[in-house]
């Protein structure tokens, strides 16, 4: 019997260790006393490939290992947060504004150089 549960202990003992999680939770963006989902903000683990986009309602489901403990979570126009994950399983986080956004963004026109004088046709001279 103890040779059958030092089988079974060894064998079991990797999916124990190797445990997950999912994490969720909803990104928004509070204006006006009315907050708004964020569609398409990125949320990854830090120093890790691993991550995920926020749907229509702003929310997300990462799944998380042993040695991922920081979130990041970053979309264009906000400020780009960390978040120490401990114990939650579920939490909503809001975005804040960057400020040193483009006020205003010029876009010029290369212009071209080419010569009035085109000659598209056949030339020919008699005598």
């Amino acid at each position: 019997m103890k040779k059958y549960f030092k089988y079974f202990t060894i064998f079991f003992l990797p999916f124990l260790v190797y445990s997950q999680e999912t994490i969720s939770g909803k990104v928004l963006f509070k204006s006006d006393n009315l907050d708004y989902p964020i569609e398409g903000a990125n949320i990854y683990w830090l120093n890790s490939s691993q991550g995920t986009v926020t749907n229509q309602e702003g929310e997300f489901s990462i799944e998380k290992t042993l040695n991922n403990s920081k979130l990041i979570i970053s979309y264009i126009g906000f400020v780009n947060d960390t978040i120490q994950v401990k114990e939650q399983k579920y939490f909503d986080h809001y975005m804040r504004v960057d400020d040193n956004d483009l006020d205003e963004v010029t876009v010029v026109k290369k212009k071209k150089s080419h010569s009035k004088n085109i000659f598209n046709g056949s030339k020919c001279c008699f005598n």
